[in-house]
């Protein structure tokens, strides 16, 4: 991980090595599209901070949610075994502990992975899956722990 460089929804350009993709490819030109239609630098402060896109919002946010769901399925396919691939994706708490993780990046990924297998092996259930995940992030340095535990434990929660 590096310092953070331009950064939109999450997706850091330099970091994220998003413009690999074709997704990425198009996200990115979107905005650089944007910035020279305004006379912007391509490098420029003058997008602020949580700043969502204006007008191009929909179409950013849909592109990185594809860009993620992919993210989130080369990541599974990698490191979930079959039954933890069940388990997640059938809970949607622990599914949202995931698409997260997708985010955090492969590495923390894999880890959150491996301490739940080892949850499963260990016979623990989804509740014990999900208090073990929270513990997991807890025990790291990313950014969202509270807001992401609060959501896992929300009685309300459910992906639609």
């Amino acid at each position: 991980m590096g310092k953070s460089t331009e950064t939109m929804f999450g997706l850091d350009r330099k970091n994220g090595n998003w413009e690999s993709t074709q997704d990425g490819k198009e996200f990115f030109k979107i905005i650089d599209d944007e910035k020279t239609k305004l006379g912007l630098k391509p490098f420029c402060k003058t997008w602020f901070h949580n700043y969502k896109g204006g007008q191009l919002e929909d179409t950013l946010k849909t592109l990185a949610a594809k860009i993620m769901k992919n993210q989130y399925d080369i990541n599974s396919n990698n490191y979930f075994s079959p039954e933890l691939r069940e388990r997640v994706e059938s809970n949607d708490r622990l599914l949202m502990h995931f698409s997260y993780a997708s985010w955090n990046g492969p590495g923390y990924f894999q880890k959150f992975a491996k301490s739940l297998e080892s949850g499963i092996k260990s016979g623990k259930s989804d509740e014990e899956l999900i208090k073990q995940a929270i513990s997991d992030r807890k025990n790291t340095n990313l950014y969202n722990q509270d807001k992401v535990a609060s959501v896992m434990t929300s009685p309300d929660f459910y992906l639609v």
